[in-house]
């Protein structure tokens, strides 16, 4: 990691005069990081920009919620195509302007929703029989058994499965550099940290839950065509 940082450090300063990349009103498509592939930047002032990106990613995955006793059979099990969606949004501020490479502050967000197939167990118990009383039979010396009929806790069994979609929002704040090797293209380093916040349903119940990610995503590399 401090090897990528140098030769991006390096960059910046081999690359630093007095001119500025400025492109301001001008729009660049590209790519930013994998969650999110599809993106574009604007650059609204030369110093203030708008990043918008999304990206999907189509499962074909087993059919849980139908196929739930097909292990004793040779049924072949259905399948079904899940879409996972991210969308992510951020406000790069230009802090530092040079011929070929700016200096980027990025507050960002970005939320994701990935299906998944959710097992719900319930408490179960089982019926039996147990002596609650004796009575002594003196005419043939037998005993005789009264019965009653009790509840014992069996555990939890898997009640049924159901389709849910976990979400997640993300804040996050990163540092970087974008790079012009020619006028119109660019390639960038990021890095930075964040706090993810999601959505997870248990036994049928949905609750929002605070993660932290000390370090959000590693180090993103990008790419950007203007127009």
């Amino acid at each position: 990691m401090k090897k990528i940082w140098l030769l991006a450090a390096g960059l910046f300063l081999f690359f630093s005069t007095a001119g500025a990349v400025d492109k301001k009103g001008k729009v660049g498509f590209g790519f930013f990081n994998d969650d999110a592939p599809i993106g574009a930047r604007y650059w609204v002032t030369e110093r203030i920009g708008i990043d918008i990106g999304f990206g999907l990613h189509l499962r074909n995955v087993v059919d849980s919620t139908i196929d739930t006793n097909l292990l004793s059979t040779n049924q072949e099990p259905s399948k079904k195509s899940l879409l996972d969606f991210r969308f992510d949004a951020g406000l790069p501020v230009n802090l530092v302007r040079t011929e070929k490479v700016n200096f980027l502050f990025r507050p960002g967000i970005a939320f994701q929703g990935i299906p998944y197939f959710n097992q719900i167990f319930r408490d179960s118990v089982v019926f039996q029989q147990v002596i609650s009383d004796t009575s002594f039979d003196p005419t043939d010396s037998s005993i005789n058994y009264t019965y009653d009929t009790i509840m014992v806790p069996f555990g939890s069994v898997l009640d049924t499965i159901t389709e849910e979609k976990s979400k997640s929002f993300d804040i996050n704040v990163t540092l970087g550099i974008e790079y012009f090797p020619v006028e119109n293209f660019s390639v960038s380093l990021f890095h930075g940290i964040g706090a993810r916040t999601e959505k997870k349903t248990k036994n049928g119940k949905s609750s929002w839950v605070i993660t932290s990610r000390p370090f959000f995503k590693g180090t993103n590399l990008g790419f950007r065509y203007y127009f």
